[in-house]
């Protein structure tokens, strides 16, 4: 059975609690959580008209990746074939239907299951990177203690991205689930004693995903609106919902990863047992 230890500084170990560790509630935690937000993001889409431009990705597209600042500390984890796959078939339409869109390339595609510090400077990241123990990067690159498997796919789209997101499944190891898999990611690096490596994440919310598409400029006039709903909806309906074969198993080494890792780059930490 999955390990009953709470952090009450982790707020993995907060849902997990609420939720009984229960792989059921848990999967129905996440599903609601992605309806709703698309619920929400497509309310959004409908009033303002128009997507929202990235404009520090605008300027990466133009300058090189110094135009980005923001430098952070994460595990991350590859897609599968199965789920690249999948990714490049939905960037195909999409890059039909709207050239303009930026598609995420594959080979920087990726998952985030931790964030240890995010938008710190290029000073400040080295300097705690230097900090982290070996030993530390290895156990928090060594991949969850037993398979973990996300289904499910779905098409989420917000204001000022596309992504491909994924439900934990029913199918588990001892009732060990991804939102397990994550309290425990948090406990490895919240044990390290040293106040300036303590935990500065962003948000934890039930979510798995890959983001596949951002936006650099407005979409062209024929995607406003409504048209731009359609168009994602149908693709939703049509190229990702059917594929109920794609199942996302995480069961090898993850990433330590850091620098501007935003758009799929920065540097692979020293000890991480993944390095690509």
């Amino acid at each position: 059975m999955p390990s009953d230890k709470q952090n009450p500084l982790n707020p993995f170990s907060t849902l997990l609690k609420e939720h009984g560790n229960d792989a059921e509630s848990i999967r129905e935690l996440y599903a609601h959580h992605r309806d709703r937000n698309q619920e929400k993001n497509k309310a959004a889409l409908l009033s303002s008209g128009d997507i929202v431009v990235d404009r520090i990705l605008a300027d990466v597209v133009k300058r090189g990746d110094d135009a980005d600042s923001r430098n952070s500390v994460t595990v991350w984890e590859r897609p599968s074939e199965e789920v690249k796959a999948l990714a490049r078939e939905v960037q195909k339409h999409l890059g039909q239907i709207e050239p303009s869109i930026w598609l995420m390339p594959e080979q920087c595609m990726h998952m985030t299951s931790m964030e240890w510090f995010y938008s710190v400077d290029n000073v400040t990241i080295h300097r705690l990177v230097n900090k982290i123990p070996k030993t530390v990067a290895r156990s928090l690159s060594a991949g969850p203690k037993a398979p973990v498997l996300l289904d499910t796919p779905m098409l989420s789209f917000f204001e000022n991205a596309i992504a491909i997101t994924f439900l934990p499944s029913l199918s588990t190891h001892d009732g060990y689930t991804y939102l397990h898999y994550r309290r425990d990611l948090l406990n490895q690096a919240a044990a390290v004693e040293d106040p300036e490596l303590a935990i500065h994440m962003r948000y934890a919310l039930p979510s798995a995903h890959i983001t596949i598409a951002r936006f650099t400029e407005p979409l062209s006039s024929k995607n406003k609106g409504r048209a731009w709903v359609d168009v994602l909806e149908m693709l939703n309906r049509e190229v990702v919902r059917p594929r109920t074969d794609v199942v996302w198993t995480l069961d090898g080494p993850a990433i330590l990863r850091a620098g501007t890792v935003w758009y799929g780059g920065g540097f692979t930490v020293k000890g991480s047992q993944r390095l690509d």
